[in-house]
């Protein structure tokens, strides 16, 4: 008598349990929020279905200090593939009047702020970039120029590319013009980099008007604005 009464009711609770199972795996859908009361509050809780994708906005940290006590500024040309930062303070235009000598299409020029050297003997400095895709520029990219202007005094790595380094100078009317420039190939297009310093002879001026200003302090900056320009492409 008692497997009469054992077997149904084992029966009615395997019936149950299918059924729950269909109920939560078949008729419930994907992402549907299922409450389950506690205390008389209902708290959701989701099956997520998606995970997560981590942010590509690129976070930027501790930004190179070219000048001691001033910040910096990230300019980026993603038309001409490169990024360089430079001080706050400093001049900035995407312009074509620039100092180069290989490339003939200037994209960008950096001039250092005048309270640097006021009072001195330095007239302007600061840093130029052209970039040309001239299949004839691209091909004498990293020789010196036919004009006799400048020599070939090494190499250096700018975003991870080698770079030909060259040096000139030029005066004319009691100014000195002093050059160093950076030439690379990359991705079909001639990369250059021109830092410039244009001073006036200390002896042009009345004794003691003028001071000779700090060449070494001077280059010093335009070599470290140099030294963030990168390729981003």
């Amino acid at each position: 008598m008692k497997n009469n009464y054992i077997m149904p009711a084992l029966a009615a609770i395997v019936g149950i349990v299918v059924f729950a199972i269909i109920i939560l795996f078949v008729v419930l859908p994907k992402n549907q929020v299922v409450y389950v009361p506690v205390n008389n509050t209902s708290t959701p809780i989701v099956s997520p279905t998606t995970t997560p994708v981590a942010s590509t906005t690129p976070v930027v940290e501790n930004p190179p200090e070219i000048i001691a006590g001033v910040k910096s500024t990230l300019f980026t040309s993603k038309a001409n593939g490169f990024e360089i930062w430079y001080p706050q303070n400093s001049q900035f235009s995407p312009t074509n009047d620039i100092f180069l000598f290989a490339t003939k299409h200037g994209v960008a020029k950096i001039m250092l702020a005048e309270s640097l050297f006021k009072g001195t003997n330095l007239v302007e400095a600061g840093v130029g970039i052209g970039v040309d895709k001239d299949v004839a520029v691209v091909a004498k990219c990293t020789q010196p120029v036919a004009d006799g202007r400048e020599k070939y005094t090494g190499t250096a790595i700018l975003g991870g590319v080698e770079f030909s380094v060259f040096e000139g100078t030029d005066g004319a009317a009691g100014h000195m013009y002093e050059y160093k420039n950076y030439r690379a190939v990359k991705n079909g297009r001639c990369y250059e980099l021109v830092e410039a310093i244009n001073s006036v002879d200390i002896g042009v001026y009345e004794p003691g008007t003028m001071k000779e200003f700090n060449k070494n302090y001077i280059s010093g900056l335009l070599e470290k604005i140099v030294s963030t320009f990168g390729f981003v492409i």
